[in-house]
């Protein structure tokens, strides 16, 4: 069985990674990890600091058996305007949302698609950390 739990990254800090209450909120998502899995395989983030620190301090919480991977995939985007759209979005080029969105695809196929079969009497616990509007 192979899980895929997608999480928003913790609060930014003004000048760190993290707040305090972003440092506790990733801490309590390694948590929730382990009481619903036991373990976490592989921590997959956005290049982006606050995605980097969540995923560090999930990993921090698993040990070494937990490897932690940057995904420039994830990077924070707007793979899709909603409608109706707000003000700060009306006027964003086509081109960068055609790229964000081609982005946020290979993302899905990256993290999601993959050949099954591999090895089925095995369970995988993958964590993908990222941006609100890309998950």
């Amino acid at each position: 069985t192979r899980h895929v739990v997608f999480v928003r990254h913790a609060q930014p800090g003004n000048g760190q990674p993290l707040s305090p209450s972003g440092l506790r909120q990733a801490e309590l998502t390694a948590e929730r990890l382990r009481a619903q899995f036991g373990k976490v395989d592989v921590v997959f983030h956005s290049p982006a600091a606050e995605a980097k620190s969540t995923a560090e301090a999930i990993k921090h919480s698993f040990g070494k058996a937990t490897a932690v991977k940057e995904s420039t995939l994830l990077a924070e985007g707007v793979p899709l305007v909603p409608s109706p759209a707000p003000e700060g979005l009306r006027s964003l080029p086509e081109e960068e949302l055609f790229n964000d969105a081609a982005r946020a695809e290979g993302a899905l196929r990256a993290h999601l698609f993959r050949p099954t079969g591999e090895k089925p009497e095995e369970s995988s616990v993958e964590v993908v950390v990222g941006h609100g509007n890309m998950i």
